[in-house]
C-alpha cells in the first residue's frame, strides 16, 4: 500500500480475520472509504465503537463472520512496543452474545475511550486495550516496571498524577 494514515486522521479500524492484522479504513481524505493500512499494532485516540446492526444481523442469520463492527478514531503513529499504559481495560465484541463492544472484566456496555491499544501479535488472540487516562507525553518519561505479553517485553507506564499519589 503506497498511501498510509497521517497523524490525526479520522479511521474506522476492525480485525481481518484473514490476514490476522487489523485493518484500517480511512473516514476522510482522498482515500477515503478504502483500507489504507494493515497493521499488528494500532494507537488510536478520541475512540468510539461502530456496530452495525445489519451486518450482526447476518452474522446470526448466516452463522459466518463479516465486516460489521469495529472502532473509529484518530490515528495515531504507533509507538509499538515501547508500552502500554497500566490504566487500561481489555475490551471486546462478539455478535452472537450482543450489539455492543463491552468490558471483558465487568461485561458492561463500552461506549468510548480517549484511548485505545490495538494489538494483534503473531501467534496470539487480538486484544483491545482501553485507556482511561486524558493525554499522554510520549515516549513515556515515566516508564518502570517491565512485563511481558506474548513473548513480547514492554514498559509500564504510569501517568504523573498518578505517581503523585
Amino acid at each position: 500500500m503506497k498511501y498510509a494514515p497521517t497523524p490525526g486522521m479520522r479511521v474506522f479500524v476492525y480485525y481481518n480475520l484473514h490476514r490476522k492484522l487489523w485493518s484500517i479504513r480511512a473516514l476522510e481524505g482522498p482515500k477515503k472509504g478504502l483500507v489504507v493500512a494493515r497493521e499488528r499494532w494500532v494507537e488510536l485516540k478520541h475512540v468510539v465503537p461502530r456496530v452495525s446492526e445489519a451486518g450482526r444481523q447476518r452474522v446470526l442469520r448466516e452463522r459466518k463472520k463479516n465486516v460489521h463492527a469495529g472502532l473509529t478514531g484518530t490515528w495515531e503513529p504507533s509507538r509499538g512496543l515501547k508500552g502500554v499504559p497500566v490504566d487500561y481495560r481489555t475490551i471486546s465484541y462478539n455478535p452472537l452474545t450482543g450489539p455492543k463492544f463491552y468490558y471483558k472484566d465487568t461485561r458492561e456496555d463500552f461506549e468510548r475511550a480517549e484511548r485505545v491499544t490495538m494489538i494483534a501479535l503473531e501467534g496470539q488472540a487480538p486484544r483491545v486495550l482501553a485507556h482511561s487516562f486524558i493525554d499522554a507525553t510520549w515516549p513515556c518519561e515515566n516508564c518502570h516496571d517491565s512485563w511481558s505479553y506474548g513473548g513480547e517485553k514492554f514498559q509500564s507506564w504510569v501517568p504523573a498524577e498518578k505517581e503523585a499519589q
